[in-house]
């Protein structure tokens, strides 16, 4: 593979451009000046062209350094776009997070869920997707979404789920005594779980989580 410019020496060549010599762009940029001539010597070099005629008053760009000056400018534009766009992911500052659930999530834990993950990353778009437990688990899986609040039994390869967040007792009602007595409250099948933990104000009903597996959950 052919060698590339780096960044280091678009920015040194972009630097000497705007300061007119290598001088003035070495303390622009905080480095030595034999060090910063040398990179835009090395990007010469791998370019195969020459992009200043070196006076000795001012620096004068080729059409070579002409044709490189808006290209190397876009790039060093993008590279800080990149970062910027990472940080925002790293430090949840910005993006969307996507959020799967069951249909009857409503009727749970899901409003205070999102409520509190707002409050924590204000600046996170957050997005709801409903869909059955068995496609939420699926799509935490493949990455489509972030994490997922599911109704158990679910799937949980390649997941990390954690207790659940709520269980739900099914009771017999009826206006018959002897229908009801000696009956006791049972679990039901559905037991909700989710990725965030458990908000303020919300009674412990043993909160969970459901993301890829070493995705970790948010703290």
């Amino acid at each position: 593979m052919a060698q590339l410019p780096t960044l280091q020496q678009l920015a040194y060549f972009v630097a000497a451009v705007e300061h007119g010599s290598f001088v003035a762009a070495a303390e622009a940029t905080h480095v030595a000046q034999p060090s910063l001539s040398e990179q835009v010597r090395r990007l010469e070099h791998t370019l195969g062209v020459t992009l200043f005629v070196r006076t000795n008053r001012r620096l004068q760009l080729t059409e070579a350094g002409r044709a490189l000056l808006p290209a190397a400018r876009r790039t060093l534009a993008d590279a800080t776009a990149l970062t910027e766009s990472a940080r925002h992911v790293r430090e949840m500052s910005g993006g969307t997070v996507s959020f799967g659930t069951f249909s009857s999530a409503h009727l749970y834990l899901l409003s205070a869920l999102i409520s509190d993950f707002r409050s924590r990353y204000p600046g996170v778009v957050t997005r709801v997707v409903g869909l059955n437990s068995s496609e939420v688990a699926a799509q935490v899986r493949a990455g489509e979404l972030e994490a997922g609040l599911v109704q158990l039994p679910v799937d949980d390869r390649g997941l990390d789920v954690g207790p659940p967040v709520l269980v739900d007792s099914v009771v017999y009602v009826s206006t018959d005594g002897d229908r009801t007595r000696g009956r006791s409250p049972s679990s039901s099948s559905r037991t909700p779980r989710s990725s965030c933990p458990r908000p303020a104000g919300v009674p412990r009903t043993r909160c969970a989580g459901c993301s890829p597996t070493g995705r970790g959950r948010p703290g």
